[in-house]
């Protein structure tokens, strides 16, 4: 008798496991709340889980025929109670995700187009250009497959993954801006767009965005800025604060760009307003907004603000799947704290950007944190491992410019300043300068004119060194950005943020120091 309890007491527990999907159903609000979730995210909360179901019963069924049926309950119980168990320790809505995806095994996750779809946009949204390769090629396999029955927990006009073709295409289109290759993603995107039915609302934002980044490759800033906002303005309206976040970090940087600081500083703080929730705690997706801004405070030298803000942005992207805002915040602080002469700190938040960030592949003006890296190398003074990294990333001083290249090059510059070598540096500045003035990138403008500034004072053009000091500041001080002549240094050292706040000084030589060789450190 006590045999015959025990039997229903685990058939009942393994029909109560079949609740989960309802179960997460119901709290779903909720966790939209606590970890400032976008619907696709939460779809794929749901739709992860149910694509797993599905893909595992023959298997298991399969299996329970070879192993035994209670061998499989246990094991399965096991599981489930595992799988639980990892869920709520998720420290985000992409932790979870990646849990249930990951728990599906190789083969029926290959033979589900849409199961590839969910793993490479989930690869997609870390910059994992390796890991979501391999995935939209699988899905590319026909997708009306007779056992392949898909509804959208949110509509077919809401999802990501319901029209296969068009989303693989997408995917192409942002694994090619991954790898820096602009005119591909140009055409993928476009390709995707054709292929939307009327009304999917959802994948038409995405593949603006994708033209947009495409047009932020080339340089073209202005038609990068239409990009983004449209992007923005029509995700938004939707109600999807998530992919409108994504949307404005974009359309901030190019602000930045453009040398705009007040325009990005207005962009970040409008995020704010559509990620916050009055009277509660801010949500993660706010942690965008943070680093935003504490980038442009470290811009103008506000390092206290900078400071606060980048330590609550690196906090609430540590929840989410955009590891390139958490790599970019953790680099942020590490200039914190070598302008507070912090180095051992600096050196340390450096190296967790590296980890945290995109691997090396992925395009430096998506991912900057290695070049970020190499200037603090740099501003210790340790040259031989800046110039190692210049030859690692095959940089040359006869290169000719291109816009997402651009960091890698100024650190060249910077590098071949401390070697003494300020005829290759002038020359590939003054390549750089024409293709930045070219395209109206006033912020590029202003730092090349800075290390044009250090090129010509190392060449022996004082008069030549001054008026381009003279220029850079012009441009520079309508938008607050911060700089301060100093006395010589080791030129290892050039471009480090100074230690306090310091006014711009005036166009012309009153503004720099003379006497004893000062210059403008860039």
């Amino acid at each position: 008798m006590a045999r015959k309890w025990w039997t229903l007491t685990a058939v009942v527990a393994g029909m109560f496991m079949l609740l989960d999907v309802a179960i997460v159903n119901v709290t779903l609000p909720e966790i939209q709340k606590a970890f400032g979730a976008s619907l696709p995210d939460l779809q794929w909360v749901i739709d992860a889980y149910a694509l797993t179901l599905a893909a595992l019963l023959l298997t298991t069924g399969a299996l329970a025929d070879r192993f035994g049926r209670r061998v499989m309950f246990a094991v399965g119980t096991a599981a489930f109670m595992a799988g639980s168990l990892l869920c709520g320790l998720a420290t985000g809505e992409s932790t979870t995700i990646r849990r249930r995806l990951s728990a599906l095994p190789a083969e029926p996750a290959r033979s589900r187009p849409r199961l590839c779809l969910a793993q490479a946009f989930t690869a997609l949204a870390r910059s994992h250009a390796e890991a979501a390769g391999a995935r939209p090629e699988a899905a590319e396999r026909p997708a009306a497959d007779a056992d392949d029955i898909f509804g959208p927990s949110a509509g077919r006009a809401a999802s990501l993954l319901a029209n296969v073709s068009a989303a693989v295409t997408a995917g192409h289109a942002w694994l090619a801006g991954l790898r820096g290759d602009a005119g591909a993603m140009a055409a993928l995107a476009s390709e995707a767009r054709a292929g939307l039915g009327e009304g999917e609302w959802m994948l038409d934002p995405l593949s603006r965005l994708n033209l947009a980044l495409a047009d932020w490759l080339r340089g073209r800033l202005d038609d990068a800025e239409r990009g983004f906002a449209a992007s923005l303005t029509g995700w938004r309206a939707a109600g999807e604060r998530g992919l409108a976040a994504r949307a404005c970090l974009f359309l901030g940087q190019v602000q930045r760009a453009q040398g705009r600081l007040d325009a990005a500083l207005g962009t970040y703080l409008q995020m704010l307003e559509f990620t916050g929730r009055p009277g509660a705690p801010a949500l993660p997706l706010a942690g965008i907004a943070y680093v935003g801004m504490a980038e442009v405070e470290c811009q103008r030298n506000e390092l206290d603000a900078a400071r606060r803000h980048v330590t609550e942005g690196i906090a609430g992207c540590r929840q989410l799947s955009d590891t390139q805002t958490l790599a970019r915040g953790l680099a942020t602080l590490a200039w914190i704290r070598q302008a507070e002469g912090d180095a051992a700190g600096a050196l340390e938040a450096v190296a967790e950007a590296e980890r945290a960030g995109p691997i090396a592949a992925v395009a430096s003006l998506l991912n900057p944190v290695p070049a970020q890296q190499a200037r603090l190398l740099l501003a210790h003074g340790d040259v031989a491992a800046a110039a190692r990294w210049t030859k690692e990333r095959g940089l040359s001083p006869d290169d000719e410019p291109v816009y997402q290249r651009e960091r890698e090059h100024l650190v060249l510059a910077r590098v071949l300043l401390a070697q003494d070598l300020p005829g290759p540096a002038l020359a590939l500045v003054e390549r750089l300068l024409t293709a930045a003035t070219g395209q109206d990138r006033t912020g590029s403008v202003i730092e090349l004119r800075a290390l044009q500034a250090l090129a010509l004072a190392a060449s022996g053009d004082q008069s030549g060194a001054v008026a381009a000091l003279d220029e850079a500041l012009t441009l520079a001080r309508p938008q607050g950005y911060a700089a301060r002549a100093t006395r010589p240094r080791p030129a290892g050292r050039a471009g480090r943020c100074p230690r306090r706040p310091a006014r711009l000084p005036g166009p012309g030589r009153a503004g720099v120091r003379h006497g004893r060789g000062g210059r403008f450190r860039a």
